[in-house]
């Protein structure tokens, strides 16, 4: 459990297994990706994005996967963690930001719109854990592009992540414009928020 430990925070160390804050998946996201994000910026005519329709939903098949060192032994599925994080929009759409790991720890953070306001830490049932693991794993997540979009001001957007076999992924999706396995991938994420029992929580943090 020790060695767990250090090894957790080591990782955190280099930014890539964060604790749950506002725009932390955000953040990532663009880091994650960079490179393929300037790609998109240098090109000056949107209409030629790869994957864009004629209502004009921008799709990019870039997968945008990043290897990151010293990952945590998994079971079969071999997901470490995964996280998600809804954004704010020009209503009342839940803010908020999520991550679990395979032992079961994870991170919360409520930032408008949802019952619990605040940072928040705890611990999940493994056997819970692990079998909503399994379920994404089965949806190929990795094989999904890191980006989807259209252009619309007013929506949210969503970013997910999985940490998988030494590798980082994290996909924003916004105006849910993204296919169904990726809300798939986002709802069993979210299925994991409803298993937290609140009274057993540390309250890291209130806003």
């Amino acid at each position: 459990m020790k060695s767990t430990v250090i090894t957790l925070l080591f990782i955190a160390s280099a930014a890539f297994l964060s604790l749950a804050l506002a725009g932390d998946l955000q953040n990532l996201f663009r880091e994650v990706n960079a490179e393929l994000i300037a790609q998109d910026q240098q090109n000056s005519n949107p209409s030629s994005f790869v994957g864009m329709d004629k209502s004009g939903k921008i799709i990019s098949n870039k997968t945008g996967i990043q290897p990151i060192s010293n990952p945590i032994a998994t079971l079969t599925h071999g997901i470490e963690e995964v996280g998600i994080e809804r954004t704010l929009c020009y209503g009342s759409c839940p803010a908020y930001t999520f991550t679990v790991r395979q032992d079961g720890s994870f991170n919360y953070s409520g930032e408008q719109y949802v019952e619990h306001i605040g940072s928040f830490k705890g611990e999940l049932e493994r056997s819970v854990v692990n079998n909503v693991f399994l379920a994404i794993d089965a949806l190929d997540y990795m094989d999904l592009n890191y980006k989807y979009s259209i252009n619309v001001l007013d929506a949210a957007a969503v970013y997910s992540k999985v940490v998988k076999h030494g590798e980082i992924k994290v996909i924003e999706n916004y105006a849910s414009t993204g296919p169904g396995t990726l809300l798939a991938v986002e709802l069993l994420i979210d299925s994991l928020i409803a298993q937290i029992d609140w009274e057993t929580v540390e309250n890291v943090a209130s806003y």
